[in-house]
C-alpha cells in the first residue's frame, strides 16, 4: 500500500482483467487490438454464447414439451445426464421431448394403426407408461423404491411426470424403467447398467 510502483501495477492488473490493454508497438508495427487475459476472454464468450442459446430457445416452436421443462437454458440441465450410460440419456430426451418410439407417437407421424396402450386404458404416452400403465406394475414398484432410497423426492413428486424427468438422481431410475419395458424396439440389444455402490465407486476411482 501507498507505493506509488505497485500502485500502478495494481491499476493496470485490474484493467486488464475487466478490459484488457492496448497492445504496444512490435518491431516496427503498432499493434491496434487490445490484449485480454485468458480467463477474461473465456468469460466473454461463454457469457455471448449463453445470450445466444437463451434468445434462440425463447424463438423455438417445435420444443414445447422441452421448453415446460427447461424455461431458461443452464448448464444444470446438462447435469441431469452425467455419469449415465448413452442408451439412458437417449431415452431421456426422447422422453422430455415426447419423441419417442410409443404409440401416440407413432401415430401422429402414420406409423402405427392407434394410439391405444396395449392396456387398453388410454393413449401409449410417456406419461402414461411411466406413472400409469398396469401392465408395467413391477418395473415401476422397483422404480420407486430406488428413487425413494436415494432422493429427496415425496410421493407427490413420485407422481409428477416432469419432477421425475428434472431430478438428476431420479432419471437413472426412470430410464432403467422405460428399458425393462422393452417397449422401445431402438434399445431392445441394450441392458440395463448396474449401479455401482458407494464404496465400489469409491475402489474404482481411487478416492476415500
Amino acid at each position: 500500500m501507498g507505493v506509488p510502483g505497485n500502485e500502478l501495477a495494481d491499476a493496470a492488473a485490474k484493467n486488464a482483467a475487466l478490459g484488457g490493454v492496448e497492445g504496444e508497438n512490435v518491431g516496427s508495427e503498432a499493434v491496434n487490438q487490445f490484449i485480454r487475459l485468458a480467463a477474461t476472454a473465456k468469460q466473454q464468450v461463454r457469457s455471448r454464447i449463453r445470450a445466444k442459446w437463451a434468445a434462440l430457445w425463447a424463438k423455438e416452436r417445435t420444443g414445447k414439451p422441452n421448453q415446460r421443462l427447461v424455461q431458461v437454458p443452464h448448464k444444470k440441465t446438462l447435469r441431469l445426464f452425467e455419469g449415465l450410460p448413452k442408451h439412458y440419456t437417449s431415452i431421456l430426451v426422447q422422453m422430455r421431448s415426447m419423441r419417442i418410439g410409443l404409440k401416440h407417437f407413432l401415430f401422429k407421424i402414420g406409423e402405427a394403426d392407434s394410439d391405444k396402450c396395449n392396456c387398453l386404458e388410454g393413449s401409449q404416452t410417456p406419461q402414461h407408461v411411466l406413472l400409469q400403465c398396469p401392465l408395467y406394475t413391477d418395473e415401476r414398484k422397483g422404480m420407486t423404491e430406488k428413487i425413494r432410497a436415494r432422493t429427496d423426492l415425496n410421493q407427490r413428486g413420485l407422481m409428477d411426470y416432469e419432477a421425475l424427468l428434472s431430478h438428476p438422481l431420479a432419471t437413472r431410475y426412470v430410464a432403467e424403467f422405460m428399458l425393462k419395458t422393452g417397449l422401445l424396439g431402438q434399445f431392445r440389444h441394450c441392458e440395463a447398467e448396474p449401479e455401482l455402490d458407494p464404496d465400489e465407486e469409491d475402489e474404482t476411482t481411487g478416492q476415500n
